[in-house]
Formats: C-alpha cells, sequence, structure tokens
C-alpha cells in the first residue's frame, strides 16, 4: 500500500517467459501474492503467459488450473479470431467465461503476438458477443516506446460495438496524437496506466477526459509493478482520482459484466 491507495492490477501474468526482462522466477499464485503484498495491489485480472507466447487454447486451460482457488486473483481469457478453428466458436465465448470464472477477454494481434488484422472483419464477431454481456476487451499491441497502436482498427472498432468496453494496454510514449481522438470520440474506451510513457499524461487525461477513463496495470512479469505503482501514487492528480485509476474505475468496469 502507498499512501492508502490500494490497486487492483488490470495487466498481470502467470507463468514463466520466455525471455526474461524484470523478474527470475516463473510466477505463480504464491510469488503474486508476495510481490503483490509488498506493493500494495490487492488483486489482478491474471493471463497465462503460454495465452500470448504459444496457444490460447493451452494457456487458457493452464490458466483455469494455475488460479483454481485464488480468489484474489480474476482470469482473464485470450481469444482468436473464429474462422480458423484454433478457438472456441463465438456463441460459445459467454459459457467458457462463465465456466472458467473469467470475467474479461484479451487479444494480442500485432505481428510479435498473433499475427492478424485488427479489423472487425477478422474480430467482429467475437466483440458483438461480448458487448452483449459487456465483458471487457483487452488490446494488446505489445507496444514498445516508439510503437504505435492502429489507431484506425481501433475507432473503427469503438465505433461499431459502443457497448463493448475497450482497454487499451501500455498505450505507449508518444501516442496522444492518436489516442486522444479515439478519447473523444469514444466513451467506452480506456487506456492502462503502464506503460503511458508521456510527461504529465495522467493529469492531462484526467483534466481532458476524466479519471475514469485510466485503469491501473503492470504488466508484471513483463515490466515492474513497482513502477506502475509508483507512477500513479506520485501523479499530480487528487486522491479520489488516484484511488478511481487505482481500483474504481476497474470495479466499475467488471461489476457491469452480465454472463
Amino acid at each position: 500500500m502507498m499512501d492508502g491507495l490500494t490497486f487492483f492490477d488490470c495487466n498481470a501474468f502467470i507463468g514463466q517467459p520466455s525471455v526474461v526482462k524484470y523478474f527470475p522466477e516463473r510466477v505463480t499464485v504464491p510469488v503474486l501474492c508476495r510481490e503483490y503484498d509488498r506493493l500494495g495491489i490487492d488483486r489482478a485480472l491474471v493471463t497465462h503467459v503460454a495465452a500470448k507466447e504459444y496457444a490460447p487454447s493451452v494457456g487458457n486451460d493452464l490458466l483455469r488450473k494455475e488460479l483454481e482457488g485464488a480468489d484474489r486473483f480474476t482470469p482473464c481469457i485470450t481469444l482468436m479470431p473464429p474462422l480458423t478453428g484454433e478457438l472456441w466458436n463465438p456463441e460459445d465465448i459467454l459459457g467458457e467465461l462463465r465456466e472458467r470464472g473469467a470475467r474479461a477477454a484479451r487479444l494480442f494481434p500485432s505481428l510479435t503476438g498473433h499475427r492478424y488484422p485488427f479489423d472487425i472483419r477478422v474480430i467482429g464477431t467475437i466483440c458483438e458477443v461480448l458487448e452483449t454481456a459487456r465483458v471487457p476487451l483487452f488490446v494488446d499491441f505489445e507496444l514498445g516506446r516508439r510503437d504505435e497502436a492502429d489507431w484506425v482498427g481501433l475507432y473503427d472498432l469503438a465505433d461499431a460495438f459502443p457497448d463493448l468496453p475497450i482497454v487499451l494496454i501500455r498505450p505507449g510514449g508518444r501516442s496522444d496524437r492518436g489516442l486522444y481522438p479515439l478519447l473523444t470520440r469514444a466513451a467506452n474506451v480506456y487506456i492502462e496506466s503502464g506503460g503511458y510513457w508521456v510527461h504529465n499524461g495522467i493529469e492531462k487525461i484526467c483534466s481532458v477526459f476524466g479519471p475514469e477513463r485510466i485503469l491501473f496495470g503492470s504488466g508484471f512479469p513483463y515490466w515492474t509493478p513497482s513502477g506502475a505503482v509508483f507512477h500513479v501514487a506520485t501523479a499530480g492528480v487528487s486522491e479520489s482520482e488516484k484511488a478511481l485509476i487505482a481500483h474504481g474505475n476497474l470495479d466499475r468496469v467488471l461489476s457491469e459484466v452480465n454472463l
């Protein structure tokens, strides 16, 4: 806990990344608890490393197994475009979410991820199903400091599915010229705090769009959670705004899921 804040991490992983950057251990439930207790992170939405780096079908099953009985952590399943038959049909997605205790879904469309066009003609049937239950969709382009999100794809997706909560993971450090039009036109879009490397960026988002548009996320173990906590805890915004970013906004988004 920092300055009385408790955190709900929207972007956490379990398992062993293939390339170790910041954290040398395989992440298990006890390891997550130890690291989060140290930093005041109370809860997390969790994705399995294997769903990102290997295959969602394998990673989603491992996620269910490893999080069994760990009420502190909520599964976030990874989805794929349906037409190649690699994962569930769209009509089966909500049932899988219910069975697995998941409350959110995630996409890795980039060339370094699962390599498919971020286009409603490819993922529209998935989004249509998620929208009916207001299941938040976390979009991870695996952006580096100088990378750009698929802004046109995001504009189109947000326009086509206005009741689908869309969370842009790690929006990057030079993103505002694409991000601000997205936040202006689409009230259903949020950003993760982690990876938003913009000077006074959190403060400006709060001033222009309101603190409700930012969800705390760390990216652990691919990124360090201590920096993510410090980023929010020391932001030049009010304590009530920090509390919304730290946990309140994600609590609200998940409370609106209707599975």
